[in-house]
C-alpha cells in the first residue's frame, strides 16, 4: 500500500540517505559511500523532475535541479570527478587483463589525477549545507494535492508515459537516453501497481547502459591524456590508441543489444 504522500516518504528517504553518506564522507573518503550519495541525490533529482510535471507552475526555475537546488547539484558534479577516475582505473585494470598490456603512463596520470579530485570532493563534502534539501521537504510536506496517494499515482503513470513517448528520438544518444531511463526508472519505484511497466527489464537495460557509460567515459579520458599530455614518440601513445579502438568496438556491441532489449521492452509496454 502507498504512503499518503507517496512523493515526501521516497524523497525523506534519499534526503537521509545523503545525510548518512555525508557523516561517512566527512570521517574519510569512501569509494561505496560516493557511489551511495550519488545515487541518492540522482533520485532526489528524479522526485524534483517529477513533481514539476505533476505540480507545473511552482515558481520560477522550480524544478530544474540546478536552479531549485544549485548546491546539491554541485555536490554531485564535483563528487562525479573522482567518481569518474574510479571507473577509468576499474576498466583499465580490466583492459589490461583482457589485451595483455600494460599502460604505466596512463596509470600514474589516473593515480595523480584521483589524488586530485578526492581533495576537491573532501572540500565540497564539508562545505555542503543540507538546509538546501530540507526547505524542499517542507514544501513537499504542506503541498495539500500530494495528500491523496490513489490521485498521486495515476499522475505519476501519466507522466511516465509521457516521457516513454519521448525516448525513441534519443537512440542515438546513449548517454541522454540513460538519464531519461534512469529517471524513468526511479518514478516508477514509486507506484503501487508497477506489474504493466515491469521495471525489471527497465533495470537491466539500464545496467547495459551504464557499462556502455563506464567505457565511454574511459575512452574520452584515456584520448585525453594521450593526445594533450603523452608524447607522441612514446610506445604507449599507439597502444592507447589501439586501445581507443578496442574500447569503441565494446561499446558499439553494448550498444547493440541495449536497443534491441529496450525496443522489445517498448513493444511489450505497448502490448499491455
Amino acid at each position: 500500500m502507498l504512503p499518503a504522500n507517496t512523493l515526501l516518504f521516497h524523497w525523506k528517504k534519499e534526503q537521509k540517505a545523503v545525510v548518512e553518506n555525508l557523516l561517512v564522507l566527512r570521517q574519510k573518503l569512501n569509494e561505496q559511500a560516493i557511489h551511495d550519495l550519488r545515487v541518492a541525490i540522482k533520485k532526489i533529482r528524479a522526485y524534483t523532475k517529477l513533481y514539476t510535471l505533476l505540480q507545473p507552475g511552482n515558481g520560477p526555475g522550480f524544478g530544474n535541479e540546478k536552479n531549485t537546488l544549485p548546491h546539491t547539484g554541485q555536490l554531485f558534479d564535483i563528487t562525479g570527478r573522482q567518481r569518474d577516475v574510479e571507473i577509468c582505473l576499474a576498466i583499465l585494470a580490466s583492459l589490461q587483463q583482457e589485451t595483455g598490456r600494460r599502460y604505466l603512463h596512463l596509470h600514474f596520470y589516473l593515480l595523480y589525477m584521483l589524488k586530485t579530485t578526492k581533495a576537491w570532493c573532501n572540500q565540497d563534502i564539508h562545505q555542503y549545507k543540507i538546509k538546501e534539501l530540507a526547505a524542499m521537504t517542507r514544501f513537499l510536506k504542506e503541498d495539500g494535492s500530494l495528500q491523496d496517494a490513489v490521485s498521486t499515482d495515476k499522475r505519476i503513470q501519466l507522466a511516465i508515459n509521457e516521457q516513454l513517448v519521448s525516448i525513441t528520438p534519443h537512440f542515438k544518444q546513449p548517454h541522454t537516453l540513460r538519464k531519461q531511463l534512469k529517471t524513468i526508472y526511479y518514478w516508477l519505484l514509486l507506484l503501487d501497481e508497477k506489474e504493466r511497466y515491469a521495471p525489471g527489464p527497465l533495470h537491466t537495460i539500464l545496467d547495459e547502459l551504464g557499462n556502455w557509460q563506464d567505457y565511454e567515459i574511459a575512452r574520452v579520458q584515456i584520448k585525453h591524456f594521450r593526445k594533450d599530455y603523452l608524447p607522441k614518440p612514446f610506445d604507449e601513445y599507439y597502444e592507447l590508441k589501439k586501445l581507443e579502438a578496442f574500447i569503441e568496438n565494446k561499446k558499439d556491441r553494448l550498444l547493440t543489444a541495449v536497443r534491441k532489449n529496450l525496443r522489445n521492452w517498448l513493444e511489450e509496454l505497448e502490448a499491455n
